[in-house]
Order: structure tokens, then sequence, then C-alpha cells
């Protein structure tokens, strides 16, 4: 975002001349950036006030966020003149492709770290988004010196009865995710982006290939929209959650009141955010072929085919996410690097 505003006013006074840097640092999750400036004061003779106040800011969740502000002031003596301009530029991702704010979560150790580390290092997943986020319980590296998971503390899962069945049981996670959201929102993290992607640890995901789809079907990212991704039960299974940001800003700020009407603690975190987002009236949009999840009855039986498939579920380690990338480039044609983009 560049934001420039420029001042001009004439007054009698005596000369004077002042010339100030600030500079602010942002972080995300471990990494941090200092810009400075320095504007030297020039001797001049002309007859205006001039205050120019230049702010550019960068972001990118997961990399750097930083603001720096320049304001050079001028005094001298003569008639007066007011100028005023402003310019404004947004953050509309790469070329004519939507902005992607991109987040996941991953255990503290183990194969889902392993992951998040070979994902980060190769710019897959969720990395290969504008701006991202890793959670987990406990903050850890990603990359020493770098990059950390942002830390959710708290339990990421509790057994529960399944409803209608008191002898059942199940394992769930739903009250980790609405720590994640509360993040999310008080943090701002997905501000600058047009939407807003929840990806499981274990989904093949392939950001460009959601940026193609969202440009294709012309989905509205100013309108408050969600998309449904499982034919069969007519659902959004979690392996990939899509919606824009006026329907994020909306499931963040209305959990409490689709807590209060919901059976959220007995359902796992996919079904109560469909059901939130019906509560709250965000309209779905029905992509019937955006993911490929063992999950969903009648998913692909030949796993990791198709060039525009925008997630595959579940490859819960490296080695099988490895396996699906070569099947990707054997039966597809698709290499590594156009999967980065």
């Amino acid at each position: 975002t560049t934001t420039t505003t420029t001042t001009t006013t004439t007054t009698t006074t005596a000369t004077t001349m002042a010339a100030t840097t600030t500079t602010a640092e942002g972080r995300s999750a471990g990494a941090r950036a200092r810009v400075s400036a320095f504007v030297p004061p020039v001797e001049t003779t002309e007859t205006a006030t001039t205050t120019t106040t230049v702010v550019s800011t960068t972001t990118v969740v997961g990399t750097t966020i930083t603001e720096t502000r320049t304001t050079i002031t001028h005094t001298s003596t003569t008639l007066t003149t007011t100028t005023s301009s402003t310019t404004t530029k947004t953050h509309t991702g790469i070329g004519s492709l939507p902005s992607l704010f991109c987040f996941t979560e991953t255990q503290d150790s183990g194969d889902q770290l392993d992951l998040m580390r070979i994902q980060l290092a190769q710019r897959r997943g969720v990395f290969a988004c504008n701006d991202w986020a890793v959670f987990s319980i406990e903050e850890v590296w990603l990359s020493p010196g770098q990059y950390k998971t942002i830390p959710v503390y708290g339990s990421a899962s509790k057994i529960v009865p399944v409803p209608g069945h008191p002898d059942s049981k199940q394992l769930l996670n739903t009250a980790y995710f609405m720590r994640m959201w509360d993040v999310i929102r008080d943090r701002g993290l997905a501000k600058k982006t047009e939407w807003t992607i929840k990806s499981d640890p274990d989904a093949m995901f392939f950001p460009i290939r959601l940026r193609q789809y969202i440009k294709h079907h012309s989905l509205d990212s100013l309108s408050k929209t969600y998309v449904l991704n499982c034919q069969p039960t007519n659902s959004l299974v979690g392996a990939l959650e899509v919606l824009s940001r006026p329907a994020a800003e909306a499931y963040a700020d209305g959990r409490e009141f689709c807590m209060q009407h919901l059976d959220w603690e007995h359902v796992p975190e996919d079904q109560f955010g469909q059901q939130c987002l019906q509560l709250l009236k965000i309209t779905p949009f029905a992509g019937w072929t955006l993911v490929d999840d063992a999950r969903c009855a009648g998913h692909n039986s030949v796993p990791c085919f198709g060039d525009h498939t925008v997630a595959y579920n579940p490859f819960p380690d490296v080695a099988s996410q490895f396996a699906c990338m070569e099947a990707l480039k054997h039966t597809n044609g698709v290499s590594l690097e156009s999967l980065q983009e």
C-alpha cells in the first residue's frame, strides 16, 4: 500500500528549516526488518511553507511488515497558497490475479512440522500465497533465524461424544481454530488481501491454481462469498476453506453469535464453519472441482490427477506429498516451478 500526501502553505515568518525521519518496525512470524532514511537540510530562499509526508508500507505475513515515514518541513516568507493531493494504491495480487492470505496449523514436532519446513523451502502450499501464517500450540521455528509459527496457546483438540451416539467419541479441534481466527482478526492479518484461505497441513494446495480458479469463475472479492467443495453432501470440507475478505471479516466478527446458536462443541471445525456462514447469510459458491478430498464421497480414485484441481487431500507426510508431485508431473506434465507462482 502506498499513500502520498502533499500540502503547501505560505505564511509570513522567519526562515527556518527542519528535516525529520521516523522508522516504525513491524514483525510477523519471526521475521524483522528495519528501514531508515535521512533527509539532509537544504538551504533555500524560497518563500513558501511545504510539508511533505511519504508513507510506504509493505505487508507480507510471514516475512516483514515495515513502515517508513519521512517528513520534510521548510518555512520562509511571502503569500499564501495551499495545494493538497492524495494517491492510494491497494494490494491487488499478482498481475490481474487475486491476492491471497493463507493460513494453516502444525504440530510442534513430527510429520506436520517437517511438511511445513519443506513447503517453506520449496515455496509451496500456503507459502506461495501473498501473505501467510502458520499456527501451532507452542512457537517453533519454520526456518532457523527467519520464520516462526504463531503460538495459539491451549489445547489443540478434545475428545467429545458423537451426537446421537453416546457410546462413540470423536476428537475435535474446533476451539483451537476459533483462537486462530481471533488472532487473524485482532492482528489484521487478512486486511490487505482479497481472499482468506484456510488449508489443512496435509493438503497438497496450489495457490496459483486457486488464483486462476477465482478469476475464471469471476468470483467477486467485494461480496460476502465462500466456496462449497464437496458436491455429494453439498458441504464444505476443511482441506481448503475459501472466503472473500468481506466473508472472512463477517465470520471472524460473527462467531460468538454463532456459538450462542449452534452446538459448536460437538461438531468438527469445518462443519461449524459452514453452519455459521449459513447463519450469517453468507452466499455460497458451488466449487465442486476445487478439491479432491478422500473424505468427500465420489472423489477421484486416481490421486493427484488433473491440471485444475486446487488441493488434494490427505497427504500426511513428506513421502506421500512427494509421490503426489511425481504423479502430477508424469500424468499432467506439471513442473514444481509452475506451481510455485
